[in-house]
C-alpha cells in the first residue's frame, strides 16, 4: 500500500545472534539467536508510518502504551515502516527502497546501478546492521511486472542503451534467429533483430506472443534486477533474511518460480473478507521451496453494508472483524509452510473525502482509531484470544499430502432460454450445484442452483439463488456488489498456446436510473472492468432471486462453437452483504457446429 522512497540514517552496529528461517520436519519458523521459534504476529505501521526513519524519538508514554497493548494482545513483531522507537521492543522487519520501476529504469544499465541504486541500498540497511532482532529486508511492496509496460519500454530504448543490446539479444535466442517466426507471432514487418530498437510497439498482442515471449521477458528483466539487488544487499548484511517483494495477491506462477531463488521467504499482500488461506499458497510453496508469509490483512467493520470497499474487506461489524482474524490467523497457522501474518495496520487511516485520496468505508482497517483515542475492544478481545494460540496451533499442525483432485467434467448443453428471469424452463441437464463455499462465518444457510447452456449466437448462464438482500455494486467498485459470475481460463493455464483468462460479472442491481436493474461487466484485470452489452432478466422470490443472462459469442474470443477446446469453468454467486460465495468449478466442453 505505501509508497516511501530511499531514506538515509545510520545507526552504530551491534553485534550479536540473528534470526533464522528453519524447517523442522516439514514445519517452517523463524528462530531468533537464544533458539526461540516464532510464528511472526506483526502490525505494520506501529505508531505511524514511517519508513525507518522518524524526526525523534516517540513519547516515551506513548510508546508504553503501544507496546503495552500489542504485547498484551500477542504481537511480536513491528512490523513494515513502524515507528524505530519501538524496534527494540519487538521483533522487527522493514522494506528499504531503490527507486526502482520496471517501466522507466534500465535494470542492464552498470552505470544506473552504480550511480543510483547501489548507493542508496548502502544507505538503507545502516538502520539494520548488526541488530539481532531484526528479521529481514522486504525488497518491494506490491511491484506490477507489468509485461507488456516493460515490452513497450525496451523496444523503445536507443540500440545503444545496455538494456537495447540485452533485449535483442534474448529475442534472437527466444526464437532461434528467426525473424519470420518473430514477425508472425508480432504480426509485424522487421527485415531483422536489428531493427527492432527504438521502434514501434506492437499495437496489440496475440494470445501466443503475451503468454510466450513477453512473460519470457519481463521474467528476464525481474530476474536481472532482483539478481543484482539482492547480491549487494547479501554482501553489505549477511547475517539478515531477505524476505521478497510482498506481491499484490497471489502472484503469477512463473514471475514466482523466478524469482523465489532470491529470497529466503516469499510474501504476499492478500486482502480476504472471507479470512480463507487461498489453496494456491500450498501450491507456490511447493514450486519454491521457500515459506510464505502475509504481509497485509485486515478487515474493515463499518455498520452498514457500503459498496466502496476498494480492499474488498468491509465486513460490517468490530464483531465481524475479529472473526476474519481468528478464521484467517488460524488458518495460517495450521499451514506448516506459513511463517507469519502481519495486520494492516496500527491505526485507521484519517477520515478525509473519497475526492482527497480517502479508503471510503476501507479507513477503518486499524486496531485503534486514528487519532488512538478508541481500541477496538471487540476486535481486541478475538485478536488476544487467537494469538496466544497460534504458537500451539503452529507446533501441531499436520504435513499433509493432499490427492489430486480430478474435476468435474461436463459437456454444455444447446437451449435458448425464455430469459425472463424464471427459471423452470431450464433443462435439469443444464444445472450444476455449487461444490465450494466460501464463508466468514461458518456454516452459511445456501440454497443455489446455477445453470449454463448455449446456442449458436451466444451463451447462456443463470442463477437460482438465496439473497435476503440484493447489494448495489456501486460506482467504479464492481466486485463488491451481489453477483453471478463466470471465469473461464485454459485447461492448462500455463501454456504458450493457453488463451486467456475471461471473467464475466452479472449484477441484479446497480444499473439504470434507480440503480434497481441489473448489468453485465467484463473484468479486465487490477481495477479494470467493462459493461458489457448483455441481455439480462430477473425475477425475485421469497429469500432470493432468479437472474438469467445472453452473453454473445463476440465477447468470448477463442471459445465457442468454433472453438470448442475444454476450459476451465467456474459459475457461482457473490452474496456481499451475507459476507459468503458459493461456485461450481470443473471442465467444460462444447460440441463444434
Amino acid at each position: 500500500m505505501l509508497t516511501i522512497f530511499c531514506s538515509i540514517q545510520a545507526q552504530q552496529s551491534v553485534a550479536g545472534p540473528f534470526i533464522r528461517v528453519i524447517e523442522d520436519g516439514g514445519m517452517w519458523w523463524f528462530e531468533d539467536g537464544q533458539g526461540q521459534r516464532f510464528f511472526s504476529l506483526g502490525v505494520n505501521c506501529v505508531g505511524g508510518c514511517f519508513g525507518h526513519t522518524e524526526d525523534s524519538a516517540m513519547e516515551a508514554s506513548r510508546k508504553q502504551r503501544i507496546v503495552t497493548h500489542l504485547i498484551d494482545h500477542g504481537f511480536n513483531t513491528a512490523a513494515s515502516w513502524s515507528s524505530p522507537s519501538v524496534w527494540d521492543q519487538f521483533y522487527f522487519s522493514d522494506q528499504i527502497y531503490t527507486g526502482f520501476r520496471e517501466e522507466r529504469d534500465d535494470a542492464f544499465d552498470d552505470f544506473l546501478w552504480k550511480e543510483r541504486f547501489e548507493p542508496c541500498i548502502r544507505d538503507e540497511v545502516k538502520p539494520f546492521l548488526g541488530k539481532d532482532n531484526f528479521i529481514g529486508y522486504f525488497v518491494d511492496n506490491e511491484p506490477r511486472w507489468n509485461a507488456p509496460e516493460i515490452f513497450k519500454f525496451y523496444v523503445g530504448l536507443p540500440r545503444e542503451r545496455p538494456g537495447s543490446k540485452a533485449f535483442v539479444s534474448f529475442i534472437e535466442s527466444f526464437y532461434q534467429g528467426d525473424i519470420n517466426r518473430l514477425n508472425k507471432e508480432w504480426g509485424a514487418s522487421y527485415q531483422g533483430f536489428g531493427n527492432i530498437p527504438s521502434s514501434s510497439p506492437v499495437r496489440s498482442y496475440s494470445v501466443v506472443m503475451e503468454r510466450g515471449f513477453l512473460r519470457a521477458w519481463r521474467n528476464e528483466v525481474a530476474t536481472t534486477y532482483y539478481g543484482r539487488y539482492t547480491a549487494l544487499l547479501r554482501s553489505l548484511d549477511p547475517h539478515h533474511l531477505i524476505l521478497g517483494v510482498r506481491y499484490r495477491g497471489t502472484p503469477e506462477m512463473d514471475l514466482f518460480r523466478a524469482l523465489s531463488p532470491y529470497f529466503d521467504v516469499n510474501s504476499i499482500n492478500e486482502y480476504n473478507r472471507y479470512g480463507n488461506l487461498k489453496p494456491e499458497f500450498e501450491a507456490l510453496y511447493k514450486v519454491s521451496g521457500k515459506p510464505l508469509m502475509i504481509t497485509e490483512f485486515s478487515f474493515s467493520g463499518f455498520p452498514e453494508p457500503g459498496h466502496r470497499s476498494m480492499l474488498n474487506i468491509d465486513v460490517y461489524s468490530q464483531e465481524n472483524r475479529g472473526i476474519g482474524y481468528r478464521k484467517y490467523v488460524l488458518e495460517a497457522a495450521r499451514a506448516p509452510f506459513m511463517v507469519g501474518m502481519h495486520w494492516f495496520f496500527w491505526m485507521d487511516y484519517p477520515k478525509q473525502d473519497e475526492a482527497e485520496g480517502g479508503f471510503l468505508p476501507d479507513e477503518n482497517v486499524g486496531l485503534v482509531t486514528c487519532d488512538e483515542s478508541r481500541t477496538y475492544e471487540e476486535l481486541a478481545a478475538w485478536i488476544k484470544r487467537t494469538n496466544r494460540e497460534v504458537h500451539v496451533v503452529h507446533g501441531t499442525a499436520q504435513v499433509k499430502e493432499h490427492p489430486k483432485i480430478e474435476l468435474p467434467k461436463t459437456s454444455l448443453r444447446e437451449f435458448t432460454p425464455k430469459l425472463d428471469g424464471d427459471l423452470s424452463d431450464w433443462p435439469g441437464e443444464t444445472a450444476l450445484k455449487p461444490s465450494t463455499t466460501m464463508s466468514l462465518r461458518d456454516d452459511p444457510v445456501l440454497n443455489h442452483t446455477y445453470f449454463i447452456s448455449y446456442d449458436a449466437d451466444s451463451l447462456y448462464v443463470a442463477g437460482d439463488v438465496s439473497d435476503s438482500h440484493l447489494e448495489n455494486p456501486g460506482g467504479e467498485w464492481f466486485w463488491t456488489g451481489d453477483a453471478l459470475f463466470l471465469h473461464l481460463s485454459p485447461e492448462e493455464p500455463d501454456g504458450i498456446n493457453a488463451s486467456r483468462d475471461i471473467t464475466f460479472i452479472i449484477y441484479p442491481v446497480g444499473n439504470g436510473p434507480s440503480k434497481n436493474e441489473p448489468l453485465a461487466v467484463r473484468w479486465c484485470g487490477h481495477d479494470q472492468s467493462m459493461v458489457i452489452p448483455a441481455i439480462i432478466a430477473k425475477h425475485s422470490k421469497t429469500g432470493g432471486i432468479g437472474i438469467e443472462a445472453r452473453i454473445p459469442w463476440t465477447w468470448l474470443e477463442n471459445f465457442g462453437p468454433r472453438h470448442p477446446s475444454p476450459r476451465k469453468m467456474k459459475l457461482g454467486y457473490q452474496n456481499a452483504n451475507e459476507i459468503c460465495q458459493a461456485y461450481w468449478t470443473g471442465i467444460v466442453f462444447l460440441q463444434a457446429q
